[in-house]
Formats: structure tokens, C-alpha cells, sequence
């Protein structure tokens, strides 16, 4: 990358926590590419408790039932809910398997004073200070030795607090922070070498939904949800300029 222009947190909504419960956890998008699979494989090694929060990629939703008793899904949480598990975590894992452009994930789990295990490849070699905010990792073994660093408590969490706040500014606008209902289009022919959804480049024509399809779900859901924003992402949401439109 020539320059990558980071994501900025309202911290008011990072609660610090230096209470720490028994149990690591993975949050975001549940797909391999976030490496979700390490830690899993991490905490089943170390025999403690990993708590997966986000939306599952429907290879996790069908092997979900194969997964070992330690391993507690939350389901995808509002920000309140979001700075008590990230707080109550003794790590978070954001083991991505490609070189990740920021990994806001990282930045909130400091915030909440939260240590983080991460790869050493992107953004966290920069954002992750190896052994002040966390680990960086390039095998299983490092994994393992770096979550049972983090259970014996050697990272000050004050210092990951204070790394976090260097994030603080607002950079993003006055909807930082607020639940979103992500429309992802699919059929994308960009093939960028960063994306993290390779999924959405292939159309799978047998769950093809129209307009009116989609606009119902959606709004069904934020009112279940009670959710104000739609985000269309993909793929390239551009690429259906007259969809977009209706």
C-alpha cells in the first residue's frame, strides 16, 4: 500500500477494564481468512474457554455443531455489549491470514485494555507492539507460548489503554461506532489482492434475491434489531449503479 488512511474510535464507548475473566476471545466477521480456526485450535491446545462473537460464514454455521465445549458463540453484539466482552477478555485474537490493511478490532480490544494475538504481517506490525500491547505470531507454537504469556498476566493493560487513544480522533464521521445492517453484493470481476471478501466474486445463481427480496429483509432486520443504518458493501456495490438507485 502507498498509504493507508486508519480508522478512528470514539473511546467514550471503550469501557477500560483491568478485571479479567477466564476466557480469550475472537470478535468480527467468523470466516477462515480471519483466522478464527487459530484460535480456535489455541484455546482447545491451552484447555480455555474462547468466546466467538460476529456473523458466521456458513462453513462455520454448518461445522458449528462440531465444536469443542470450551468454544461459547456470543451471536454479533451492539457496542455496550461489545465493550464488556472485549474488557472481560484476557486477550483477543485477530490471527487474519492476509496482510491486513488496519484490523479495527485490534485498536478497540486496546481501548477496552485488552492485549491482542495477532500475525506479524499488515497493520499489526505497527499497531501491535510486540510484548507491550500483545503478540505477534508467525507459528502455532508462538500462538500458544503468547496466549499463556497473556494468562499470566505480563502486559500491563494500561499501556494497551494509552496505545489505543492514539486512535481516538474523529475521523470518521458522527456515525462511528453505530450498529450497521451490511447488504453485501456479490459478482465482483475486481479481484483486488487486499480483499478480504473473496467470496463476494463469485454470483451463486441458486441464492440470486431480487431488489424487493432484499430491501424487505433488511428492513425487517433493523426493526428487529433496532438498527438505523444500512451499509451496501461487497464486492463493488458500483457495479449495479440502477439496483442501487430502486
Amino acid at each position: 500500500y502507498d498509504v493507508v488512511i486508519p480508522n478512528y474510535f470514539d473511546i467514550d464507548e471503550f469501557d477500560f477494564c483491568d478485571k479479567k475473566e477466564d476466557y480469550f476471545l475472537y470478535i468480527g466477521r467468523v470466516i477462515k481468512g480471519k483466522g478464527v480456526g487459530i484460535a480456535i485450535e489455541v484455546c482447545k491446545q491451552l484447555g480455555i474457554k474462547l468466546k466467538v462473537a460476529g456473523h458466521l460464514d456458513q462453513s462455520f454455521v454448518d461445522n458449528r455443531d462440531d465444536w469443542d465445549s470450551n468454544i461459547e458463540y456470543c451471536g454479533p453484539v451492539l457496542p455496550e455489549e461489545r465493550s464488556k466482552l472485549i474488557g472481560g477478555a484476557l486477550g483477543t485474537f485477530a490471527p487474519t491470514w492476509y496482510v491486513e490493511p488496519f484490523g479495527g478490532v485490534q485498536v478497540e480490544s486496546l481501548l477496552c485494555g485488552t492485549p491482542t494475538l495477532t500475525t506479524d504481517w499488515g497493520a499489526f506490525v505497527e499497531n501491535n507492539i510486540h510484548g507491550v500491547t500483545g503478540y505477534r505470531c508467525r507459528t502455532f507454537r508462538d500462538f500458544c507460548l503468547s496466549a499463556e504469556r497473556l494468562i499470566q498476566g505480563k502486559i500491563d493493560y494500561k499501556v494497551c489503554r494509552e496505545h489505543g487513544e492514539k486512535f481516538s480522533l474523529q475521523g470518521e464521521g458522527n456515525n462511528l461506532g453505530r450498529p450497521y445492517y451490511f447488504i453485501r453484493v456479490a459478482g465482483c470481476p475486481l479481484r483486488c489482492n487486499f480483499c478480504d471478501t473473496e467470496r463476494s466474486w463469485k454470483a451463486n445463481i441458486d441464492q440470486m434475491q431480487s431488489v424487493n427480496e432484499v430491501a424487505r429483509r433488511a428492513f425487517d432486520e433493523c426493526q428487529r434489531l433496532n438498527i438505523e443504518w444500512i451499509s451496501i458493501t461487497g464486492g463493488e456495490p458500483m457495479l449495479y449503479p440502477n439496483q442501487l438507485i430502486r
